[in-house]
């Protein structure tokens, strides 16, 4: 388990102000959220510069939705080093959702590691490029979609799943390009 903590340094000029700050992210669960993917977006760039720094392909990006907890709150900076706060609210975060016919995570893992299932190459090139996508790399995003079409257009068109992916990818093709990425 790991702790992260993310310090937005932001005009709030006095407690109060602070007060007042928490008690509208209280108040309002769309600002909350947007309070929370500010800091997952400062925590992401933090650890993609540590993947890249320590040359450790294996340092995930943060995701609030593997979180056991998710807080927004303010704090002075001896606090806020230790992980703590004057004050703070937790945010929940949405389920998972899945199709009533997809297997769950851990029914997947299961028949991965048996060997039930072989997972198609070009599924977890697409994952990088969600990743990458949504971490606002769209060069990078944009390379894991070319590799994941060719992998696709290598492979037999009738793989289990290969629909599903083509599908997946023609999406991620098509937000990339609206976000402004070749």
């Amino acid at each position: 388990m790991t702790r992260i903590t993310a310090v937005l340094p932001g005009p709030l000029a006095s407690a109060e102000a602070a007060a007042a700050w928490l008690r509208e992210v209280r108040s309002d669960a769309r600002r909350a959220q947007a309070e929370v993917a500010a800091g997952v977006e400062l925590i992401n760039r933090a650890l993609h510069a540590h993947r890249l720094s320590a040359r450790d392909p294996g340092v995930p990006d943060a995701a609030p939705g593997r979180a056991l907890a998710v807080r927004v709150g303010w704090g002075e900076g001896g606090e806020l080093a230790e992980s703590e706060w004057t004050d703070a609210v937790e945010v929940p975060t949405p389920p998972r959702r899945r199709a009533r016919d997809e297997v769950g995570p851990q029914e997947r893992m299961a028949a991965i590691m048996r060997g039930a299932e072989r997972p198609h190459p070009a599924e977890l090139m697409l994952l990088r490029a969600r990743a990458d996508l949504a971490a606002g790399r769209l060069a990078e995003a944009a390379l894991q979609l070319e590799a994941a079409e060719r992998a696709l257009a290598g492979g037999p068109g009738d793989a289990p799943g290969a629909a599903s992916l083509r599908e997946r990818m023609r999406a991620l093709e098509s937000e990339l390009r609206e976000r402004g990425g070749d």
